[in-house]
């Protein structure tokens, strides 16, 4: 059985429904985090998991439902947004970059520290004095994940962080993100296309439907942890739930194309 035990509810998203103009990107979506939980998103592409991230994290305000942040320390509860772009001012250091997205009430000295702590854990800490420019997609994606865990929030929400590296560098990520995050108990909310990435971080894969976004079903990775990237995929419950997944998913594309051509000929025919 699996060793993780959930925590407190620290989110709730209920009915979440978001309209572009004409366009209804998700509809009556709901989500549950609990604190210590690694909840991966998978759905078709266009289906609003980006949308539904940026509402969470407050970056879109004008939709319908409710966002309900239950935890009892909330001046802590966002602040680390992880995107696939990478979002550093390229005229400061790894280590400033870090530093500048502390609002801790914490002294230079302090955040210079912490800053720091997270680089070792991510094998940059050799490279703190470095600009940007001067790192590797691969290291500068650590260097972001770093910056999202030293920032002390309760809830980290990730947007295919990893999604533009090769695969020896996505491996290394996806393991020391497993690391990382099973000594930190943090709550991690995780966008990605990649089944295999979804189960092998997740507790919990939520499988979202074709635009509009819906809920379709969520599975619970019963696999223990600590997992080791490589070995897992050996494992006949991960290669279960690769498949019911994959199947689902390829179900919810049929659908989305059938309902773009239907809408094709619907135009046709009013002309």
């Amino acid at each position: 059985m699996n060793n993780y035990r959930p925590g407190e509810i620290v989110l709730k998203a209920a009915n979440i429904s978001k309209v572009f103009g004409e366009l209804s990107v998700l509809e009556n979506f709901n989500l549950t985090l609990r604190q210590g939980e690694f909840v991966s998103l998978i759905g078709p592409s266009g289906c609003g998991k980006t949308t539904l991230l940026k509402i969470i994290a407050g970056l879109i305000k004008d939709f319908s439902g409710e966002i309900d942040c239950q935890s009892h320390d909330k001046s802590r509860l966002f602040s680390s947004v992880v995107f696939q772009d990478f979002a550093f001012f390229p005229w400061l250091s790894i280590l400033d970059n870090i530093k500048i997205c502390l609002n801790n009430p914490m002294s230079d000295s302090e955040k210079n520290q912490l800053a720091l702590s997270y680089l070792e854990k991510v094998n940059l800490s050799d490279f703190k004095s470095y600009f940007p420019a001067e790192l590797s997609e691969g290291m500068i994606q650590r260097a972001n994940v770093a910056r999202a865990l030293a920032s002390c929030s309760q809830i980290i929400l990730m947007d295919e962080p990893f999604v533009h590296l090769d695969f020896l560098s996505r491996i290394h990520l996806q393991q020391l993100a497993l690391e990382i995050l099973a000594n930190e108990l943090r709550t991690v909310f995780f966008i990605t296309h990649n089944i295999h990435e979804a189960i092998t971080l997740a507790d919990r894969v939520v499988v979202m439907s074709s635009r509009p976004g819906k809920n379709v079903v969520e599975f619970a990775v019963d696999i223990p942890r600590p997992r080791d990237v490589n070995k897992i995929r050996e494992d006949k419950r991960y290669l279960n739930l690769v498949n019911e997944i994959t199947e689902l998913l390829t179900e919810e594309v049929k659908k989305s194309q059938q309902e773009f051509y239907q809408c094709i000929k619907n135009k046709r025919s009013a002309i």
